[in-house]
């Protein structure tokens, strides 16, 4: 027998599974969501057999265990790498090495990015299994702790959102020779990516203040800054294929032989990465594999703020006393507004659906100029970023309790 500890979490509570032999493994990714993440140093210390004890002999190996992959090449080019250390490497000259490979370049520029990443997205303070996510993605309503059921925006007490911009103007800075390179494409792209997703929490935040505030000129201010910003992620992210909608589309529909197969993939397709599966009015699993890509930026999650912004508005123009007040009834589980938790969720849960039959064409290739959209998003957003990050940090990422079991939960159980 075999045993496969896939978080690399169990053995000590099994009693290091009896004498058996078994594998660690990594558990990183959950639904095939993209956000940077993933503490690099306890996720070579969880895989390395340095520093462990005699009960260790039977430990053979370790495996991979994502839910879905294409994010993050610098986890798993790490715990690919572990099975030739036997000894856990220094993670500042690792990064470094990983950097030099990666471009085929000692840019200087590229390798102090990669030291920016190490302390931030890819730091001691993040877990090894990713989490965090950006109000975007997530079904419209003030207080968004989450996206999917099994996690959360990403909490400004995992790194300095501040310091996570140094990076992509690092990147930037590089030299004009690699600016066609795919790798550099990729990580200046997803850099920038993760900056402004991050930024998109406290916008929104914004939003929610000035509603319940009663305050239509601010309320107007920052739905359009919201709404602009969802746009300008969608101009970024289409520079390159990685994070396009485009290209998980066609990849399903070249799964089809005839024309009724190859709308049914795209249907399917839609449905994974949007409501998860068929109409269920206690859906819980809806945007459980939300993606950061264009096309779904521009044509889903924009539209779908932008109905919750006219919803809100048409509140607004109501006397105080008569407006709509969010309160935790809507939720049906992880703190997400439930299918058919008012007439407004009623509606958009079956849009929801509605989206998912279409068949628009959206690019498989990528499209405009990373680096110069890149440069252009830093100028634009920078200022704003510096502004609402001067707000002292209060304490986040608390426990958050189950509305329907009254118990403290972390995912989907």
């Amino acid at each position: 027998m075999l045993v496969f500890d896939l978080n690399s979490s169990r053995s000590k509570s099994f009693d290091y599974f009896k004498g058996r032999a078994w594998h660690g493994g990594v558990i990183h990714n959950f639904g095939g969501t993209v956000a940077m993440g993933g503490n690099l140093e306890q996720l070579a210390r969880r895989l390395c057999i340095e520093g462990k004890d005699s009960t260790w002999k039977n430990y053979v190996g370790f495996g991979l265990f994502p839910e879905a992959t294409e994010n993050n090449p610098v986890v798993y080019e790490l715990a690919s790498e572990m099975a030739w250390h036997p000894v856990c490497p220094d993670m500042s000259a690792w990064v470094a090495d990983y950097a030099r490979a990666r471009y085929g370049s000692d840019d200087r520029n590229m390798l102090e990015a990669w030291q920016v990443l190490l302390r931030t997205v890819y730091g001691k303070k993040r877990g090894v299994t990713l989490a965090g996510e950006s109000p975007i993605c997530a079904r419209p309503h003030l207080d968004v702790y989450g996206a999917s059921p099994n996690s959360v925006l990403t909490p400004r007490n995992a790194y300095d959102f501040s310091e996570l911009w140094e990076a992509p103007q690092l990147m930037l800075r590089a030299d004009a020779g690699l600016r066609n390179h795919p790798n550099y494409r990729y990580d200046l792209t997803d850099a920038m990516r993760q900056c402004l997703s991050d930024l998109s929490i406290l916008v929104q935040e914004r939003v929610a203040d000035a509603y319940r505030a009663g305050d239509r000129q601010k309320f107007e201010t920052e739905t359009a800054r919201f709404l602009e910003l969802i746009l300008d992620m969608d101009e970024l992210l289409a520079t390159d294929e990685s994070f396009t909608l485009g290209r998980w589309i066609a990849q399903a529909r070249a799964c089809g032989r005839t024309d009724e197969e190859k709308a049914l993939y795209e249907k399917n397709a839609r449905w994974l990465v949007t409501v998860w599966g068929p109409y269920d009015k206690d859906a819980m699993l809806f945007d459980y594999s939300n993606r950061q890509w264009a096309g779904l930026f521009r044509d889903y999650y924009y539209r779908r703020w932008q109905k919750y912004f006219d919803f809100l508005r048409s509140e607004l123009a109501k006397p105080e006393q008569e407006r709509y007040v969010e309160t935790r009834k809507i939720h049906h589980r992880f703190f997400r507004p439930a299918n058919e938790a008012n007439d407004f969720y009623r509606m958009i849960s079956r849009w929801e659906y509605e989206w998912c039959e279409e068949t628009k064409p959206y690019p498989a290739e990528a499209v405009g100029d990373t680096y110069t959209v890149a440069s252009k998003l830093f100028g634009k957003w920078k200022g704003l970023a510096a502004e609402l990050y001067r707000r002292p940090l209060e304490e986040e990422g608390a426990p958050r309790t189950d509305m329907d079991k009254g118990e403290v939960v972390f995912g989907i159980d």
